[in-house]
């Protein structure tokens, strides 16, 4: 097996619950590539790998399991996925595992950094959730970890069960980065090289939210057409897209609807729908100004997700500003 195989392998099984054997029976296709692109994907993968076995090394250091209450448990301080834990089509299997068999692999915790007496998971939000269902005590390691130890811990629940989907990738990577985590910390965290932490940033503000969580997970929906999407709404603008949301959302059948149909009929609807691309004249801070039409009559349209207060003020500015220019102009043409 390759060195870079064998690597990737490690990591995959770096934060699972049992270390994966080597398979010496598989051996991949040779595949040509920039020696220089090689080096670099094979140094970032080799730092994450390395923060991760610091991490998982230190936690077996201190392995101390006790009984805790889950009352006194409190969710990790970040989430990475859309779907809230009881959702989950799983959950209900794990309940009945734990009832059956009791927990088998205990959670890990940090006492709470803000309050005495109270601790925060770092990873096994399902397995917390099922034994406070079931009303026992929920085994745990309690170990000291900074937030960013705490980061990169979370992507264990990734390994242990499916992986986030690029939309949920997406999103976990864009609150890391507004918790001002660094690209390496955040790409540690995901298990993916630094020069995707961007790519996956950038889509995450490119689609509001909103729209996000009115379609859900989509796990068969990849980085393509979420950026094809994002491409559309650049274009046509945020208020537009939020609109033609709203009217699918008011749809009988949209409750009924899985999150990948939920996009398919979204991007559909919303990309077949005509209009006119517009004249951006300005793109900034968050905010994009648009102009369709001619000199003689045309529509400005202004998106401001962040919600600023940029429409309220040239609502509140644009009559004194049309009948100053009318006074100044009318005056020039009576010379």
């Amino acid at each position: 097996m390759s060195k870079a195989s064998e690597r990737a392998k490690r990591m995959k099984a770096m934060f699972s619950e049992a270390p994966s054997a080597p398979d010496e029976t598989s051996q991949p296709p040779a595949r040509s590539a920039p020696a220089g692109a090689v080096r670099s994907l094979e140094s970032s993968l080799s730092r994450i790998e390395q923060e991760n076995e610091a991490l998982r090394r230190r936690i077996a250091e201190e392995h101390h399991v006790v009984d805790l209450d889950p009352q006194m448990i409190e969710a990790s301080f970040v989430q990475d996925r859309l779907v809230a834990i009881e959702a989950d089509t799983g959950f209900g299997e794990l309940i009945d595992s734990i009832r059956e068999h009791g927990q088998q692999v205990p959670i890990l915790v940090r006492a709470h950094p803000k309050t005495q007496g109270r601790y925060q998971i770092a990873y096994g939000h399902r397995r917390w959730r099922a034994c406070a269902h079931l009303g026992r005590s929920v085994r745990a390691i309690v170990t000291d970890l900074s937030d960013e130890e705490m980061v990169v811990a979370l992507g264990k629940e990734n390994t242990e069960r499916k992986d986030l989907t690029f939309i949920e990738q997406a999103l976990f990577a864009s609150e890391l980065k507004r918790r001002n985590y660094k690209r390496e910390t955040i790409a540690a965290a995901l298990s993916l090289p630094p020069t995707n932490v961007s790519k996956l940033t950038k889509l995450a503000e490119a689609v509001p939210r909103e729209i996000i969580e009115a379609i859900g997970p989509a796990p068969k929906i990849g980085r393509p057409r979420w950026e094809a999407l994002a491409k559309v709404i650049e274009q046509s603008g945020v208020a537009s897209a939020l609109a033609s949301m709203t009217a699918l959302i008011e749809a009988a059948d949209w409750i009924d609807l899985d999150s990948n149909a939920r996009f398919a009929r979204f991007y559909k609807n919303y990309a077949a729908t005509p209009r006119e691309p517009g004249e951006r004249l300005f793109k900034g801070q968050g905010v994009t100004v648009l102009q369709n039409g001619s000199d003689s009559s045309a529509t400005f349209r202004i998106s401001d997700p962040n919600d600023t207060g940029l429409v309220a003020h040239l609502r509140d500015a644009l009559p004194g500003l049309v009948e100053a220019y009318l006074q100044k102009t009318g005056s020039n043409r009576r010379r």
